[in-house]
């Protein structure tokens, strides 16, 4: 709803209650990236860091919070692992149309436009409908001239 000022408040609350609460710290960074505050979302990310590994031991099976780390790997430029967690999320929920959205996010932010679309068209093919979201994503600007994309999108 483009009030991420007015999110950060309520994201750092909720970690305040619960540091487990793994998706806060990814809505975090998301953000204070669209608030261009390069500080904080440093400091997120490197909280994250911490964060992950250990939370994910405990939930091994907690494939969205492998996305997220996947995303926090990204950001710190460890692209090899970051695709190895995002491989392990998806793998671990194959169908559920929210995790391989967010793999199409990943695999468009870091260039791999053909995963992305696949992706993409893989989470629609599975329920997720939401097409306004998907026209305004930011994750998926770079497929804005993408043919597939394009037509993925008329009439929606």
């Amino acid at each position: 709803m483009d009030r991420d000022s007015e999110a950060i408040v309520d994201f750092n609350k909720v970690l305040d209650i619960n540091g487990d609460f793994h998706s806060a710290y990814g809505d975090l960074q998301m953000s204070y990236e669209k608030l261009k505050d390069k500080e904080n979302l440093q400091k997120t990310i490197q909280r994250a860091a911490l964060f992950y590994p250990s939370y994910l031991l405990r939930n091994p099976d907690d494939s969205r919070a492998r996305q997220f780390f996947a995303f926090t790997l990204k950001r710190l430029g460890r692209l090899e692992e970051a695709k190895k967690e995002m491989y392990k999320g998806i793998k671990q929920n194959a169908n559920d149309p929210i995790i391989i959205y967010n793999a199409a996010c990943f695999y468009a932010l870091i260039g791999d436009n053909a995963a992305s679309i696949e992706n993409l068209k893989k989470a629609i093919d599975n329920g997720f409908g939401n097409y306004e979201y998907i026209k305004h994503d930011p994750d998926l600007f770079s497929l804005k001239k993408e043919p597939e994309f394009i037509s993925l999108l008329e009439g929606k």
